[in-house]
């Protein structure tokens, strides 16, 4: 990234350029191991052409990740989680560094076309990179979420990303849409339920107003770019 410091270590290796309309603006690259996870939801409520195009839109993310320029080949893994109502959480792709595997694991990925529950995907995701996550890694969570979730709390949403944070998980949310449960976004992206940082949200909170808008322009590069960002 233009003015970034980055210290003494082995020399990045290139980065795979994408071929086509998809080629960056805007290069990402990592100075260490990343291990990231898209999370997305599978609700009723976002409807299974929408879903779809999520899953494209995922897959852009996931191969900006994967062809960044980074120090070694393993640096940076990605995991694919779709989640829906309590104990419907799914790891398509389980800290992956291979993009085709990732990729093939996306378009295999079913619409669940349930309740939503943002908790227990938070829950499942913390449990996973309590049993995955490499000691040392930048542990990085984009959550697909437009804040509302039934029968969850504003408090009890605190307590799950409390939780994952305990876990070292640096989490970032994407809202599609405008009808959001604003307080509940808020505590998402902070873990707080009472107070707001408004410049940690801006690095931390990502939002279109539809679901075509997510394919539009250089959206993705920008939500890789604050991602990656050190």
């Amino acid at each position: 990234l233009p003015g970034s410091k980055l210290g003494p270590g082995p020399p990045f290796l290139p980065r795979k350029q994408p071929q086509g309309p998809l080629s960056p603006l805007f290069p990402v690259s990592f100075a260490g191991p990343a291990d990231i996870t898209l999370l997305v939801d599978s609700s009723t409520s976002v409807g299974s052409r929408n879903f779809n195009t999520t899953k494209t839109f995922v897959k852009r993310l996931a191969e900006r990740f994967l062809t960044a320029a980074k120090p070694s080949e393993d640096a940076v893994r990605i995991s694919v989680v779709q989640y829906s109502g309590k104990g419907q959480q799914k790891a398509e792709a389980r800290f992956e560094q291979n993009y085709t595997v990732v990729a093939n694991a996306i378009d295999s990925m079913e619409f669940m076309n349930d309740a939503t529950d943002v908790n227990a995907a938070l829950r499942f995701v913390t449990s996973l990179y309590r049993q995955s996550a490499r000691a040392g890694a930048k542990k990085r969570v984009l959550i697909f979420s437009d804040g509302n979730s039934q029968g969850i709390t504003s408090s009890a949403i605190e307590t799950a990303v409390q939780e994952a944070r305990r876990a070292e998980l640096e989490i970032y949310v994407l809202v599609v849409g405008t009808q959001a449960n604003e307080p509940n976004v808020r505590v998402l992206v902070t873990g707080k339920a009472a107070e707001y940082d408004v410049a940690y949200g801006e690095r931390h909170l990502f939002r279109v107003p539809d679901y075509q808008s997510l394919l539009r322009g250089v959206f993705y590069q920008t939500v890789s770019r604050k991602i990656a960002v050190d």
